[in-house]
């Protein structure tokens, strides 16, 4: 994506790279090559890699995770890159993206940003609160700062949350009053009579409901329970998010118990097959 704003232009780049092999990373040094000019005009201009890399290094990845690290032969087509770009990291070191099926924590996902006069990123983090059912990565939030003009919405009523008892109540009230049934003889008498009960109708509504904030994610089919089962699922997330130590203790606790009786059954087996052991 490609932003142009007061304080210049923004180009991000939403980026998967495998795991067995560094196409995404040729292909992305190759297109940064070939359009310099487009992707960041002037020094100031700035640009974001976001994504999962798929990648473990000591410059992100928490020294718990050091088994994780890779050889210099498959690590460096990125790191080489990163250099080239002079990005810089933003989703700052160690803090977890992803919970293995064995319930470790590690960090494939990362953020970066150019060397740029002026950071456009406010703040970047994980939001373990919105976590989705069943999901392995975690959110990863990033604010700008970008100054963008923003569109108006008309106005619009709450008739969800009406008391419509009461609005039929007055409606009828104020009808009677200021509008009542006439036998209409025109065609012009017809078109007053109407904007009379429509104006009539629009005061009632005004005074009688919220005015509600548009939102461009409005789902007609999300109920109150709906988003108190949200709201529990959201809590119970974070928790398990800061509780995250505790399990990754255990899995390591249990790894060690895994080894150690592998080591032993090793060790019998080879001393089982030393030729002092061998029945003659």
């Amino acid at each position: 994506m490609h932003f142009r704003g007061d304080n210049g232009y923004l180009s991000i780049f939403n980026i998967y790279n495998e795991i067995t092999n560094h196409d995404t990373i040729h292909c992305l040094d190759l297109f940064l090559n070939s359009n310099a000019q487009l992707i960041r005009p002037t020094s100031t201009d700035s640009i974001l890699w976001l994504g999962d890399f798929n990648r473990h290094h000591p410059i992100w990845e928490d020294e718990a995770n050091e088994c994780l690290y890779e050889v210099e032969e498959f690590i460096s087509p990125l790191i080489d890159l990163l250099y080239k770009n002079d990005m810089l990291l933003a989703l700052p070191k160690g803090i977890p993206t992803l919970q293995s099926t064995t319930g470790n924590w590690t960090q494939p996902d990362g953020v970066w940003r150019s060397n740029a006069p002026d950071d456009p990123i406010i703040r970047c983090d994980v939001v373990p609160s919105i976590r989705p059912p069943l999901a392995d990565h975690l959110p990863i939030i990033t604010i700008l700062n970008l100054s963008f003009p923003c569109s108006s919405a008309p106005k619009s009523l709450n008739f969800w949350l009406g008391d419509w008892m009461a609005i039929n109540l007055v409606l009828k009230q104020r009808l009677e009053e200021q509008s009542p049934a006439v036998h209409i003889k025109s065609g012009e008498e017809f078109i007053v009579k109407v904007d009379e009960v429509v104006g009539i109708i629009t005061e009632v509504l005004e005074d009688h409901l919220e005015e509600m904030k548009p939102s461009p994610f409005t789902r007609h089919w999300w109920t109150k329970e709906l988003s108190t089962l949200k709201k529990n699922q959201n809590r119970l997330s974070n928790k398990s998010f800061k509780l995250r130590h505790l399990h990754a203790a255990e899995h390591r606790a249990q790894y060690a118990v895994e080894r150690f009786a592998r080591e032993r059954f090793d060790r019998r087996i080879a001393h089982a097959d030393a030729p002092s052991n061998r029945v003659q």
